[in-house]
């Protein structure tokens, strides 16, 4: 995301003036990020440990340019961290949370991760308490629904059609869930 870029190159800019240590930490946190957003293309699955670190580096990028407006809270089963997943699903519902539900609200807010076992099944949710209902645009990464519906496709091309996106909007909040049969997918090596 071309924006995402620019944000963080700014904020990297900005930090040079006030601490030099902050800002090679979110050089550090930004090559991170491409890195495993490069790597994952070749992949088929990771392990959601994996991505859950993707998440956690992304958002602290966030947090340097909206500060204490933006807050992050995971929940994410120690059981399901080994597990195998399509790469980069979480990030698009992600980038939502924040573009959409937290960015325009002046206090900003709050991003719940939410990753448990539920039965056979493994249920995953993106929650924020920002705009919701009340936010100008559609939440997708695109701004078009091509973002959160390029998600579905993936969840349902790996897990059948069952594993669809729930979207639940009101005026506090958005959020974005699926349920995914908790076997083994392959991994590149299989």
């Amino acid at each position: 995301n071309p924006h995402f870029l620019f944000n963080t190159l700014n904020s990297i800019s900005t930090l040079m003036h006030t601490s030099k240590d902050q800002a090679r930490k979110m050089i550090t946190q930004l090559g991170d990020v491409f890195r495993y957003a490069l790597d994952s293309h070749k992949m088929e699955t990771v392990e959601l440990g994996n991505e859950v670190q993707f998440i956690e580096n992304y958002i602290k990028i966030q947090q340097v340019r909206f500060g204490d407006r933006l807050r992050f809270h995971k929940s994410v089963a120690s059981d399901c961290l080994s597990m195998r997943i399509p790469p980069m699903i979480l990030q698009p519902l992600i980038e939502n949370s924040v573009k959409y539900g937290i960015a325009p609200k002046e206090e900003g807010g709050n991003i719940y991760l939410t990753v448990k076992l539920d039965g056979q099944k493994v249920f995953f949710e993106v929650r924020d308490d920002g705009l919701g209902s009340k936010a100008k645009k559609v939440m997708d990464s695109g701004g078009s629904g091509v973002g959160l519906a390029n998600t579905e496709m993936r969840l349902k091309s790996y897990y059948g059609k069952e594993a669809k996106l729930r979207i639940n909007k009101n005026e506090s909040g958005y959020s974005v869930s699926f349920s995914i049969e908790s076997l083994p997918l392959p991994t590149q090596d299989d």
